[in-house]
């Protein structure tokens, strides 16, 4: 009865290290954490950008009416 339960605790011991240690998941989240990484940065790469081509077409705005 005991050596029952041993063998039954062992088994479940070994199900649940083997669930435990399957790795089938972990590429796509470490590609979706570079992607969100490089999307990040990039949003801030063009929000920087756009705020210079906006005053670049300010001044060359001004230019132009101005006789």
């Amino acid at each position: 009865m005991l050596n029952e339960v041993m063998v039954k605790i062992a088994a479940l011991t070994q199900m649940l290290r083997a669930r435990f240690e399957q790795e089938e998941g972990q590429g796509m989240v470490e590609y979706a954490l570079i992607l969100v990484l490089v999307s990040v940065v990039a949003l801030i790469a063009l929000g920087a950008i756009g705020t210079n081509v906006n005053t670049i077409f300010g001044t060359i705005r001004d230019a132009l009416v101005a006789p």
